[in-house]
């Protein structure tokens, strides 16, 4: 009784639409290299935490509308071969505006769902990978965030 999958699919095909030289995956489904832009799609950094949330609500008010109401978890990353956190800080900052920009124009996620939006708060994390044998030192900057769907359920 979940629109997760169909929820999840319609947020990846947003963000291909919307995100311009950005790989957008579903999932982390064991990719190991990942491109300089990155969106996970129903991904969370944090072991244990839930990539989807999701809880059922009944309208008694005559309507007998069911309403699901799923939460999917998103990181974001940028990075490449230099120190600068201040151009890939935009790079992720473009990446959300764009992501709520296609939002605005289509709030139900192509018909997906009746409402949609990015969560109010996100978390940022910067990071710098030590240089090695095999690959110089790099920056990154990781968003994390969130899309609430509001879908009415069967």
């Amino acid at each position: 009784m979940t629109a997760v999958q169909t929820v999840v699919a319609a947020i990846v095909g947003l963000a291909e639409e919307a995100l311009e030289q950005t790989q957008v995956l579903d999932g982390w489904n064991n990719h190991t290299d990942l491109a300089a832009k990155t969106l996970l799609v129903a991904f969370s950094p944090s072991r244990g935490s839930p990539v989807v949330t999701s809880s059922v609500d009944v309208d008694d008010g005559g309507l007998d509308a069911t309403v699901e109401t799923l939460t999917v978890a998103c990181t974001a990353a940028a990075w490449n071969g230099d120190m600068e956190f201040v151009l890939k800080r935009g790079e992720l900052v473009d990446m959300l505006s764009a992501l709520r920009a296609a939002l605005a124009a289509d709030t139900s996620l192509g018909g997906v769902a009746f409402d949609a939006w990015l969560a109010p708060t996100a978390q940022w994390y910067e990071d710098i990978q030590a240089r090695t044998d095999d690959a110089p030192a790099r920056a990154t900057v990781q968003v994390d965030f969130a899309f609430t769907v509001q879908v009415h359920a069967p």
